[in-house]
């Protein structure tokens, strides 16, 4: 496995005209994927009136895409396209997701099914862009001094939430009226906040794409067969075997949570789709401050004790939700949404672990394939995590069933009867089996190795 580049030049100024497209890549994703992933929920919940199985399957599905980023890393560092292995790749996917973007505004009658589908469509498109400026930054962490290695990648995904902010901070605003069962007396449609996608996507890559500049190819072209088989090489070796195991498996399990919370919400106090949206505008806004204080702060310090203290912090937060089963005052949409950001705080240092150990094993020519493959791992791990929350979901019954539901909701003067009693156990049992699912992840921490 030797480098098929010449490791000791620096990393390029991002922030200059020639690379400032990268950051304005990352910007988009942000944005898109809040709109995308926070649409969704208030849609299933009050447009739909999905079941919670229903609700918590949405975004799985959504999400399958990125279970095969090695796929997209593979085809963008095999076949170049007029000689180029990034910005090609970068072009077409904001196209594609521009296209999906303006056939979903386009379509008047959306129902689940067809909004769900062309939210797959955006996904896979932007994916495809995704992987390959994640290929070119994780080229350019490799290149970075052993003490700051990982700053660049960092501070993309600094931006990327950054940008995720004002996506869900529009998301509130603007997507809480009449046509999505929201508070306010005006808001956009499903169609509309698409259109603010496009919008979006057309300015910000129309204006960086054309002068974005990619270095020069590998001079030693490796075939596919090749490439697989130096990649089998590598997993071979202990240290990343270890890695890719450990990140797949901690994933898997420190993610388990209680889905049947979104319809809980929505069912007791009739969270809004402002308050959905406020949630996901703060739980970015902690995932990029999490990210910086990673970046100033954790970057030396063991990866196993960062995970551990990430998923004791978050299983504490999780552990809190039950004063939202048990107590009035705490069926409140602000607390929810206060306590769901403490979680993401958490969250946010498991998470850095998983992007800004790529550097530490990646080779020149191998950036898209070894990033594609790592991330595979653990964003398939995140649909096993979907799976088990449902599998889980189901073992009460009366945690699938809204009308089950409805016996705890505020608004009912009942809810202190046997009906609310089972609910409430039903509750408690699931939350206290995810966190104990959850916990397990500590005995899979040891086969993280030492940076």
């Amino acid at each position: 496995l030797k480098p098929l580049d010449d490791p000791s030049r620096k990393p390029p100024n991002m922030w200059s005209p020639e690379y400032i497209a990268l950051y304005a890549h990352y910007a988009c994703v942000g944005f898109v994927q809040a709109i995308v992933g926070g649409a969704l929920v208030p849609y299933c919940l009050y447009v739909a009136k999905g079941q919670p199985n229903t609700c918590a399957t949405l975004s799985t599905f959504v999400n399958l895409p990125f279970g095969f980023k090695l796929f997209y890393g593979t085809i963008s560092d095999c076949v170049p396209i007029n000689g180029q292995h990034r910005k090609p790749y970068v072009a077409l996917g904001w196209a594609l997701t521009f296209c999906g973007a303006v056939l979903a505004a386009l379509d008047d009658t959306l129902d689940l099914a067809t909004a769900s589908s062309l939210f797959l469509f955006i996904s896979v498109a932007y994916l495809l862009a995704d992987c390959a400026a994640d290929a070119a930054l994780v080229g350019f962490s490799a290149r970075e001094p052993a003490a700051t290695r990982g700053s660049i990648l960092s501070t993309a995904y600094a931006v990327r939430f950054g940008f995720s902010i004002a996506g869900s901070a529009a998301l509130a605003l603007l997507y809480n009226g009449p046509p999505s069962g929201g508070d306010f007396s005006w808001g956009l449609s499903l169609q509309g906040l698409m259109w603010l996608v496009a919008a979006f996507v057309g300015v910000a890559m129309g204006t960086t794409l054309p002068t974005l500049v990619e270095e020069s190819s590998y001079k030693e072209r490796l075939s596919l067969r090749d490439r697989l088989v130096q990649f089998g090489k590598l997993l071979e070796q202990a240290p990343v075997w270890r890695i890719v195991t450990a990140l797949t498996v901690c994933t898997a399990l420190s993610l388990v949570t209680n889905a049947a919370q979104n319809n809980a919400n929505a069912r007791w106090f009739h969270i809004s789709p402002l308050q959905l949206g406020a949630t996901n505008t703060f739980q970015f806004l902690v995932l990029s401050v999490g990210m910086h204080l990673y970046k100033t702060h954790l970057l030396n310090v063991s990866w196993r004790k960062t995970f551990a203290a990430g998923v004791v912090g978050m299983q504490v937060f999780n552990l809190i939700y039950l004063l939202t089963v048990y107590t009035d005052w705490a069926k409140n949409g602000w607390w929810v949404a206060c306590t769901s950001v403490s979680v993401q705080l958490a969250y946010a240092f498991t998470f850095c672990i998983s992007v800004l150990i790529v550097p530490e094993i990646t080779i020149p020519g191998f950036e898209g394939l070894i990033y594609g493959a790592l991330t595979s791992y653990t964003n398939g791990a995140q649909n096993i995590t979907n799976a088990v929350n449902n599998l889980l979901l189901s073992v009460w019954p009366s945690n699938t069933d809204n009308d089950a539901l409805d016996a705890c909701a505020l608004d009912n003067a009942g809810r202190t009867g046997a009906a609310c009693a089972t609910v409430q156990k039903h509750m408690t049992y699931l939350t206290f089996l995810t966190v104990a699912v959850s916990l397990s992840t500590l005995a899979f921490l040891p086969l993280l190795p030492a940076q």
